[in-house]
């Protein structure tokens, strides 16, 4: 069971919906300034800074193969995604020339509190959108250097 550490109560503290965390990123600079917490603790949870791997998105990990993937003669990539895993997952077993391999993943743990809250509204869907540009670039490079690449739109 996940045991959730200081930070982390004061943070879902502070939003009870997805949208309201999503709004507070997109919060102007004298917001910034004054003394919100909840604006802080919204762009904390973005920051490479905080421990964990909340903060250590797409890009994080794309900066450290950065040279690896620059040498495409040499590598190949193999993308296995979250919204695609079961396919992904029986995908790269095949690219690997792993034959026999019962590749039926598990589903586990997939109902958790507030799972269907993904609702955003405009303005907090523009501040997530622009405060993942980053993650957003990185994963067009990846599809586009993956050998089972898709158009990202």
């Amino acid at each position: 069971m996940h045991r959730a550490d200081r930070w982390e109560l004061k943070f879902y503290s502070c939003f009870e919906r997805v949208d309201d965390w999503a709004t507070a990123l997109g919060r102007s600079a004298s917001a910034r300034a004054s003394n919100d917490t909840c604006g802080v603790k919204a762009r904390q949870a973005l920051a490479q800074e905080r421990p964990g791997h909340v903060g250590h998105g797409v890009a994080f990990y794309v900066d450290l193969v950065a040279d690896a993937l620059a040498d495409t003669a040499r590598t190949s990539v193999y993308l296995v995604r979250q919204e695609s895993l079961q396919a992904d997952v029986d995908g790269i077993a095949a690219w690997l020339g792993v034959r026999g391999l019962d590749t039926a993943l598990p589903r586990v743990h997939t109902r958790y509190p507030r799972s269907s809250d993904v609702a955003l509204s405009p303005p907090g869907r523009a501040a997530l959108v622009a405060a993942l540009a980053g993650e957003f670039a990185a994963v067009r490079a990846l599809e586009a250097h993956a050998v089972n690449g898709v158009p990202y739109t």
